[in-house]
């Protein structure tokens, strides 16, 4: 019996060719993260564009994907896998599913009470939304809300890359809220474990 990683990378080998089979093959794997990302896979190789079911075919699977990412245990898990997904909204440009999809995450991130948990799922968020503006803007406010919390060279090593990007660097509200926040911890870790002379 194959793993659930297995039969995604099966669903992977299959999808290009006959992505019917693919979808059958994706649908049956038990375990809810494989499942959103194998059928987010087939979504992209949905053939026949001029059939007036394409895109409801290619909704349809993306929904089920959806679906899949929030059976998994944990806010986590469900927000960064539901990742995938939103990347092929973003790039079949449904933008009312995308939408939807970010409130429903929203609500996710402030159900996790671990804050560095949360901070990973968000940061999940920003680099997969970054370039659309439509759906950045309405997250950046809940991205700063939910995010006050927590330290770690983790977090620090994200923020200097979050800071070094471009995309996050023209916009401004997000720039300079990780500018601000990498200084937070690097006070705190001043004023906590202070330098042995």
């Amino acid at each position: 019996m194959l793993t659930p990683c297995a039969q995604r990378s099966q669903v992977d080998q299959i999808a290009p060719d006959n992505w019917q089979q693919a979808y059958k093959l994706a649908q049956a794997i038990a375990h809810p993260w494989y499942r959103c990302q194998s059928l987010t896979t087939v979504s992209e190789y949905v053939l026949a564009p001029k059939h007036k079911k394409f895109n409801t075919n290619r909704q349809q699977i993306l929904r089920q994907a959806v679906q899949a990412a929030f059976e998994c245990h944990d806010e986590n898990r469900r927000v960064v896998v539901a990742m995938w997904p939103m990347a092929a909204l973003i790039r079949n440009n449904f933008r009312d599913m995308a939408m939807a999809l970010i409130h429903r995450c929203i609500a996710e991130l402030r159900q996790d009470p671990h804050p560095i948990s949360r901070w990973y799922a968000a940061v999940s968020m920003v680099y997969c939304i970054k370039q659309s503006g439509y759906l950045l803007q309405p997250f950046i406010p809940a991205f700063i809300e939910l995010t006050q919390q927590g330290h770690g060279w983790k977090m620090e090593r994200d923020l200097h890359w979050m800071i070094a990007d471009s995309g996050i660097q023209a916009q401004s509200e997000l720039y300079d809220y990780c500018v601000a926040r990498l200084q937070k911890i690097q006070d705190w870790k001043a004023a906590n474990h202070p330098l042995k002379p």
